[in-house]
């Protein structure tokens, strides 16, 4: 009887033990929440939020929201988004940080977004094309994919033909040299 009395009460000890351990581990880290903004007070969704120097981030949700949690010992944030300065803000004992975002309309031209990142403009070789918005918008086709058709060369949409089926665009489609796409 006092052997299984013993056993309860050890395992119970060890129990007690590794709980206060546990909570040790949790105080190590922190959550910080906020907002992003523009300098009109609207959200932006998909800010990269990431604590300097570490692998540890997060992005902004629709209404400009995020929550991350990091180390204890992070010091700083950066947010950054395109077409936005980037941001960074010392964390201290702060748990909420809202940041408003700048325009960076300078370095917007110089950069392009392509299928695998970004690049500057003069570290790319090969031809890019753009359609701008103004363009678009001079458009009387219905569709977005509609508006696209015949802006830029070798650019070629191809509707479904199925009744609200999205289109398909090609990029140097199958009438190029060695058909190529």
């Amino acid at each position: 009887m006092e052997k299984k009395c013993f056993k309860g009460f050890l395992a119970f000890l060890l129990l007690a033990v590794c709980m206060s351990f546990s909570n040790g581990l949790y105080a190590q880290q922190k959550t910080i929440r906020g907002k992003v903004t523009d300098t009109g007070n609207n959200p932006l969704p998909g800010v990269s939020v990431v604590v300097k120097g570490a692998t540890i981030g997060t992005v902004t949700n629709v209404d400009g929201d995020y929550e991350l949690i990091m180390p204890a010992d992070a010091a700083t944030l950066m947010y950054s988004y395109i077409g936005m300065r980037t941001q960074e803000v010392a964390i201290g004992t702060q748990t909420t940080i809202n940041i408003v975002l700048a325009e960076d309309l300078v370095g917007l031209d110089e950069v392009v977004v392509i299928g695998y990142g970004t690049r500057l403009k003069e570290e790319i070789t090969g031809s890019v094309s753009t359609v701008s918005a103004d363009q678009l918008q001079n458009s009387n086709a219905v569709s977005l994919m509609n508006r696209v058709q015949g802006q830029v060369s070798g650019v070629t949409v191809l509707q479904s033909d199925r009744p609200g089926g999205s289109a398909t665009i090609r990029i140097r489609g199958v009438g190029t040299i060695n058909d190529a796409n």
